[in-house]
């Protein structure tokens, strides 16, 4: 089983972000090995709905990468400050798909429907000979330790509720998200 890494910030990115990445591929037990690493990156969070919402979230992703787009490369989580983003790459350059004439007899489809509904917003960018499909979810804030305050004002910016500029390779310190979204 590949093992997850620890992703460390580029030159001058916020090191309040934080990313694991967990390489795939189409096996038997991949979504209940992503799920497993979600579930252990977000065991921190005290909001347990929103850690169960991203990880079903997750499989969903995977399922699809497994079934629709010939399987999963790997799983990436980025962490900022009030935000998750979640990433999974696979082997497809097709854009996903979603199913609007669906009939509530139809069994599956509705994965992108979840997405849509239980993400902040989510899209797809061309990667390589595959692409990326990845969703937002805010993050509960935590507060500065008690005492803290002034230290924590002083760190404020004045651009604090933007997302910051994330990495999925740790020698670059921009961040694509070209692609379609809904």
């Amino acid at each position: 089983m590949p093992m997850p890494s620890a992703t460390r910030s580029a030159p001058g990115v916020d090191h309040a972000v934080r990313s694991r990445r967990l390489p795939l591929a189409a096996r038997p037990g991949v979504i209940a090995e992503a799920r497993a690493f979600t579930a252990e990156s977000l065991a921190d969070t005290k909001d347990r709905t929103l850690v169960e919402d991203v990880v079903l979230l997750v499989s969903e992703l995977v399922a699809n990468a497994v079934r629709h787009a010939g399987g999963p490369r790997a799983l990436l989580l980025v962490r900022g400050r009030g935000l998750l983003r979640v990433e999974v790459t696979d082997r497809s350059p097709r854009p996903p798909r979603i199913h609007h004439n669906r009939r509530p007899t139809d069994i599956g489809g509705l994965g992108l429907f979840l997405l849509a509904e239980l993400s902040r917003r989510w899209g797809w960018y061309h990667h390589g000979p595959g692409k990326v499909v990845w969703f937002e979810v805010d993050l509960p804030r935590t507060g500065p330790p008690p005492g803290d305050e002034r230290r924590a004002a002083r760190a404020r910016t004045p651009c604090e509720d933007q997302v910051p500029e994330l990495s999925t390779n740790p020698t670059t310190s921009r961040y694509s998200t070209s692609g379609g979204t809904p």
